[in-house]
């Protein structure tokens, strides 16, 4: 395999994420070895300092492995972008692309997109900014390194790219396959889907969220101190330590709670995508629960793939008044994968 985009790490990142890692460890000794409170609270706080190192640890790791990146597997005629890691890469037929394009963002004024145009009517962002001229160099760097990457216009369709002259022998869409949208549905259209487990942050965010819950907790309460009820306490100051539980408290509880639960929804929920006339409306949805609705309108949406290499990928559903995110998180080894989002387009007729 070729590398065409090289990976990347983050040393300084990942570097202080490890350095906290081994100063909560040390924290957690202190705590094994204090004397001044119970042997439940040192277990307690141990378990509480386990958990958040390894929270810690885990993002360290993730942030010092290589991860993105493009490469060419010349011998299967496909193309790979990175996602969170090596091991994490989504793989693309070379004949299900039909070039690279420059497509300005349209609901923002001068900022532009390099993309990868997919048969199915979607694209994949390589990279963005508002420098045209950086993109235009970037695209000339690709189309001379991969022939399937050739610059081609932001609308041209597959039936120009496959009769263009000098244009790579690409098999033409099977009818199955799905189409770009250009007209008004004439019915209500409903897709559901969950990208539910193996979506990126997911075990990061559930050691951080259980952690700061209990501690928040425990602060709230009031960490259970054998000396407190002695003739020498210091009333002020544990006065002082109670308003500091009361206000510290509910916010690492909330925090934590926010944290542990979207983790946890995430797991469980699924998203719903419908069409009804030009209109297209966004919500999730978890038994008979149904919240975050957002709708736009648009009868030819422009439907791309943003893939970040540490929190995943997701769909942006461009409208003409909004962006709509679909499937965040995403990742090729999510229940719902980075692959299958990025053929949402073709789950509605036109």
């Amino acid at each position: 395999m070729t590398d065409v985009l090289p990976p990347t790490r983050s040393p300084l990142a990942g570097g202080v994420a490890a350095l906290a890692a081994i100063g909560v460890v040390a924290f957690a000794v202190g705590v094994a070895s204090d004397e001044g409170l119970t042997e439940s609270t040192r277990y307690l706080g141990l378990a509480l300092s386990a958990a958040f190192a390894a929270g810690l640890a885990l993002t360290a790791y993730r942030l010092l492995q290589s991860r993105g990146g493009l490469v060419h597997d010349a011998a299967n005629g496909r193309l790979g972008i990175g996602i969170t890691s090596d091991a994490d890469r989504w793989w693309i037929a070379e004949r299900d692309i039909l070039g690279a394009a420059i497509t300005s963002d349209p609901t923002m004024d001068e900022y532009w997109y390099l993309v990868i145009r997919l048969r199915g009517g979607g694209s994949v962002v390589l990279a963005s900014s508002d420098d045209r001229p950086t993109l235009e160099v970037l695209s000339s760097n690709l189309a001379d390194k991969l022939a399937v990457l050739r610059r081609i216009d932001a609308n041209t369709d597959a039936a120009e790219v496959h009769d263009a002259p000098g244009a790579v022998d690409l098999e033409p869409p099977a009818a199955s396959e799905p189409v770009a949208l250009s007209a008004p549905a004439t019915h209500d259209q409903t897709t559901r889907f969950g990208v539910r487990r193996g979506a990126a942050l997911q075990p990061i965010l559930l050691l951080f969220g259980v952690t700061m819950l209990v501690v928040g907790v425990a602060f709230l309460l009031g960490i259970d101190n054998p000396t407190a009820n002695t003739a020498s306490t210091d009333l002020a100051g544990k006065g002082a330590s109670q308003v500091f539980g009361f206000l510290i408290g509910p916010l690492l509880g909330f925090l934590g709670l926010a944290l542990a639960g979207s983790a946890t929804i995430k797991s469980l929920a699924t998203e719903e995508l419908t069409l009804a006339g030009d209109k297209w409306t966004h919500a999730f949805t978890l038994g008979k629960l149904r919240w975050g609705s957002r709708t736009i309108t648009s009868d030819a949406p422009e439907w791309r793939v943003i893939v970040h290499t540490f929190r995943g990928a997701h769909v942006e559903l461009v409208g003409d008044d909004g962006v709509l995110v679909l499937a965040s998180g995403a990742t090729s080894k999510s229940s719902w994968s980075v692959s299958e989002a990025s053929t949402l387009s073709g789950v509605f007729t036109r």
